[in-house]
């Protein structure tokens, strides 16, 4: 037992853990503390840009001091601020207070995500074989746990603060066991090292623009789901609450699904994921915000996640494998968890703004209308540029990841 614990492949998906359970622990219960802040709607959604840009500002530094520090340290700090400010945003009595710690929220974050991601490229590598949507699947199931912690504290009506302690403690540990087994990027297996300046690759415009639209679908779930409906769809803080644990539950199966699908499908391409992905997310958004309240509006948040969950580690798997240096991947982070912490808020904006404000209508065509674009991204990305497949040809597991093979070939 403790060869398994003590692996880099395990302590990156603790770390993705404890990311998933800290974000959701706070989306989890955004309907309490904007009631607790006293923010509106265009309030609540003025400070979700602001921990957007600060997640941003966060993802930026870590890329550009990518050499100066190494990925264990600043997932170490990174992780530990982003736990106080989550703290912190429990005791925000004003709109301005909860704009504050959110910011304070987003700035380590950011750093946090990017790193981690960086690492679990560099584990990627080293195994020789796809494991981005693992990773993923386990921040998903984190966010499982952090939510489920917050419809249990809505339900009881447990102050925001409890909840924070509870989750954060829990998510500080694991993370800083996690970063203990982190490994060099030195000790990855070294590319070829480009000479003179590269070009700009068309692969890489194609990934931006399809991690930034998925993002946005995804993380509108995160910004909006619950208060959808509480406020839109009259249904009680528990309820609401539950409505997102069961996107990140779906969130988590299909990602942790989808992994061991493209081991046994490995032909399977980025176009295909999009296409399917985004088409089931843009068909739960509308079961979602429209279909009558009860069953139908779970099975909406189900489609919504199990659609959009294979985008993001994806894209980043695909720029990880196709890269030669953890940069780009960390640039894809930063765009994609910056839309999808920004991107949101313009749906907010965007459902202020209507003359009768409506937060379903704009959930219920711009989302859609951003997943028609990706698949268009996709569909027309020509074959000679594209990074075309999800999973490598199998290859033999490295035994320092996860398990020592054995003579037969398994476990």
């Amino acid at each position: 037992m403790s060869v398994f614990v003590k692996t880099p492949r395990v302590g990156t998906a603790l770390v993705f853990l404890a990311s998933g359970a800290v974000q959701a622990s706070l989306f989890a219960r955004l309907p309490a503390l904007q009631d607790a802040s006293g923010a509106g709607t265009a309030a609540l959604g003025t400070a979700l840009a602001v921990m957007g840009a600060g997640t941003f500002v966060g993802m930026c530094t870590a890329a550009r001091h990518f050499r100066t520090f190494d990925d264990r340290r600043i997932v170490a700090v990174a992780s530990t601020l982003t736990i106080g400010a989550l703290l912190g945003a429990s005791y925000a009595s004003s709109p301005w207070q909860l704009t504050f710690a959110l910011l304070a929220l987003g700035v380590p974050a950011g750093m946090w995500d990017a790193r981690m991601n960086v690492h679990a490229a560099v584990v990627e590598r080293q195994a020789g074989r796809h494991l981005m949507t693992e990773f993923h699947g386990l921040w998903s199931l984190g966010c499982v746990v952090g939510a489920g912690v917050g419809v249990l504290a809505a339900s009881r009506g447990w102050p925001v603060l409890h909840q924070s302690l509870v989750v954060g403690g829990l998510a500080l540990a694991a993370c800083l066991f996690g970063v203990s087994t982190f490994v060099d990027r030195d000790d990855a297996p070294p590319r070829p090292v480009p000479t003179g300046r590269r070009p700009f690759q068309p692969y890489l415009a194609h990934l931006i623009a399809i991690i930034f639209l998925g993002a946005i679908i995804e993380g509108a779930a995160g910004d909006w789901l619950a208060v959808l409906l509480a406020d839109e769809r009259g249904q009680s803080h528990g309820a609401a609450a539950s409505g997102y644990l069961t996107f990140v539950a779906a969130m988590a199966v299909g990602r942790l699904g989808a992994n061991r699908l493209y081991r046994f499908y490995p032909e399977v391409s980025l176009r295909q994921a999009v296409l399917l992905g985004t088409g089931t997310a843009a068909a739960g958004v509308v079961l979602t915000a429209y279909a009558p309240v009860g069953i139908a509006v779970h099975l909406g948040a189900v489609c919504w996640g199990v659609g959009i969950c294979v985008v993001f580690p994806g894209v980043l798997s695909v720029a990880g494998r196709k890269s030669d240096s953890g940069r780009t991947v960390a640039l894809l982070s930063s765009i994609g968890y910056a839309a999808s912490m920004a991107g949101p808020i313009g749906l907010g904006l965007a459902s202020s703004a209507l003359a009768r404000p409506d937060l379903r209508l704009a959930l219920a065509v711009l989302l859609p209308l951003c997943a028609a674009v990706a698949v268009a991204v996709a569909w027309w990305t020509k074959p000679d540029s594209e990074p075309v497949r999800m999973e490598s040809p199998r290859q033999p597991r490295v035994g320092t990841l996860a398990f020592e093979p054995t003579p037969e070939g398994g476990r």
